[in-house]
């Protein structure tokens, strides 16, 4: 991937900070410190891409990289008022040259690399350039065009939830961008896709007997208290699955997969929450059990379409005081082009300046 946006001309000026082993949706670790969100130091930039999501918004350049398996692109450009897109399972190529061991299977079928932008031109660019086939990732495809969307484009709106409670301020972005593509031409209906929250705990029953089950021998040596902490309350408060779980688990990923695809056919396009919480304050995952159980439920939007392997993409909307707000973008399988389109109608009609947003010119 990194080759791939070299190729294409980009320049790389640096690395960005991580929790330890990318696993919180909060970025800090012994060795480098915390993360700052730049709109207010207070609140979380997000993780595992924190450091992408801060550097990208704070101006120090105009495309970050992160990695997402559970929200870590999609999460730090909700918290920080950026663009962060999961593109769909086989994209964007990856592959880790001093990866010692065989890749998990749930890393696998989740885990995807993706950009974040402060405008929908930036990443269309770099989407362009990460998305170039590799021999190096075996899951790698290079999808067919696809024929253009029937017109007027459905889309289905996610105000809402029948088993977790949503803030108002994440109802109130959902139905804003509604009005704006309604305002460009789409046809928005408030209607859910099957089973949201449902498919999100199908995360835990792949992942925590299998990725998080090689991770914690790492923990447990060469953690920091952070990711010691929050690993520890995910266990408190999940249940105890084992390897059966997981196959069970990938055959209940394909039935959700094959139900979203039949609800794709009617609604081609779905807007949806990010977090169905506002962007917590700094400490949210190191607290207690009933707070990660809590995040756990309002980061569910983000890990069913992990689960899916759909393309999400976080698009920015407005502020709740310092706070930014935005919603969660998604199409069918390789449908970034459906994503792109609907995102720039929304960003159309404004987004929130970052807190530093740089003026170019040329020498």
């Amino acid at each position: 991937m990194v080759a791939n946006l070299r190729r294409a001309g980009a320049i790389v000026i640096g690395r960005t900070n991580t929790p330890g082993y990318s696993m919180r949706w909060h970025t800090d670790n012994d060795l480098h410190g915390q993360t700052f969100n730049p709109w207010d130091r207070d609140v979380t930039p997000g993780g595992s891409s924190g450091g992408a999501g801060s550097a990208v918004a704070a101006g120090i350049g105009p495309i970050a990289h992160g990695n997402d398996i559970a929200g870590s692109v999609r999460y730090p450009a909700y918290c920080c008022g950026l663009f962060g897109l999961r593109p769909s399972f086989g994209r964007i190529p990856s592959s880790n040259g001093t990866a010692t061991g065989l890749a998990p299977i749930a890393s696998q079928l989740m885990a995807v690399q993706g950009p974040l932008t402060r405008s929908m031109r930036d990443m269309r660019l770099a989407f362009a350039a990460m998305a170039q086939p590799s021999p190096l990732d075996t899951r790698c495809v290079v999808p067919a065009p696809f024929p253009q969307a029937q017109r007027p484009v459905r889309v289905a709106l996610v105000t809402g939830s029948e088993e977790v409670a949503v803030a108002p301020e994440v109802s109130d972005a959902v139905r804003e961008a509604g009005r704006r593509l309604a305002a460009g031409g789409y046809r928005v209906d408030e209607v859910a896709p099957p089973r949201i929250d449902a498919i999100a705990r199908i995360w835990a029953k792949m992942a925590m007997p299998d990725v998080m089950a090689g991770l914690q021998p790492l923990i447990d040596k060469n953690g920091d208290g952070g990711i010691r902490r929050a690993v520890a309350l995910w266990h408190e408060v999940l249940p105890a699955y084992g390897p059966q779980d997981v196959l069970t688990a990938l055959g209940e990923r394909s039935a959700a997969l094959r139900d979203w695809q039949v609800f794709l056919e009617t609604y081609p396009v779905v807007v949806m929450p990010v977090s169905y919480d506002l962007p917590y304050r700094v400490g949210f995952d190191l607290t207690d059990a009933p707070t990660t159980a809590r995040v756990l439920e309002a980061q569910g939007p983000m890990m069913a379409i992990s689960v899916m392997g759909l393309p999400g993409l976080a698009v920015p909307i407005g502020l709740a005081g310092t706070i930014p707000t935005g919603v969660q973008v998604v199409a069918g399988r390789f449908r970034e082009d459906l994503i792109f389109d609907a995102a720039e109608v929304i960003e159309a009609h404004g987004t929130p300046r970052t807190p530093v947003s740089p003026a170019w010119s040329p020498a």
